[in-house]
């Protein structure tokens, strides 16, 4: 079991920003956002100071990118398990602030990489749904937002995302091809019911309700 060695390693990212993470994000923030994304972001006040969870509808693979783009935070992403599997991939993707989760099953690893990052203040991105879009149209919602922000007490932001449903991975890169735009809700944050399952259950809607309108 590894998770003492994985703990530290996000401690550390947290702490540090790792290398390749503030040269992706330079890169990404610096240049290819203003040169060739027409990227537009509504609601930037309702970005509270970490530790928060963003929580947004996944339609592409460039979703994660546009993400990172909100704030100037370390933000963490969960990877499937499977690119962690040897020591170079994975040393790889955390040095892209990526930690591994076991899909399909409740991975306590996972949820204490989660509780660790934001114990130690940074940002991590959940998927409510899990996966991207195959339609176009928003999935089921899964709990592990409003299970992670009841337990540690940080809120979820929701984020709505319009325009990368179907983009490919050449046509992103090519300048103001596709507009795309972020519109950040209001933090959600549970408490006040006596049941802890109730409020997962709660929040969920809540968090669901936020999202399809702003991607109304």
């Amino acid at each position: 079991m590894n998770t003492p060695t994985s703990l530290l390693a996000v401690e550390n990212q947290v702490n540090r920003k790792p290398i390749l993470y503030r040269f992706a994000y330079f890169l990404l923030t610096g240049l290819i956002r203003p040169l060739l994304l027409d990227l537009t972001i509504e609601g930037s006040e309702n970005l509270p100071p970490p530790p928060f969870i963003l929580s947004a509808n996944h339609l592409n693979w460039s979703d994660s990118l546009l993400l990172v783009c909100l704030s100037k935070h370390p933000t963490f992403f969960m990877g499937k398990a499977e690119l962690f599997k040897n020591p170079l991939s994975s040393s790889f993707m955390r040095s892209l602030a990526c930690y591994p989760v076991k899909r399909g099953e409740m991975d306590r690893n996972a949820l204490l990489e989660s509780m660790n990052i934001l114990k130690r203040k940074g940002v991590i991105v959940l998927f409510p749904e899990g996966t991207r879009s195959r339609s176009g149209e928003m999935g089921f919602f899964e709990a592990g937002a409003a299970y992670l922000s009841l337990k540690t007490g940080v809120p979820i932001v929701p984020v709505g995302i319009k325009g990368t449903y179907k983009v490919g991975i050449i046509s992103f890169f090519i300048p103001k091809k596709h507009k795309f735009l972020l519109r950040i809700g209001k933090p959600l944050q549970g408490g006040g019911i006596s049941s802890f399952k109730d409020e997962v259950v709660k929040l969920t809607a809540e968090l669901n309700s936020s999202i399809i309108e702003l991607t109304s």
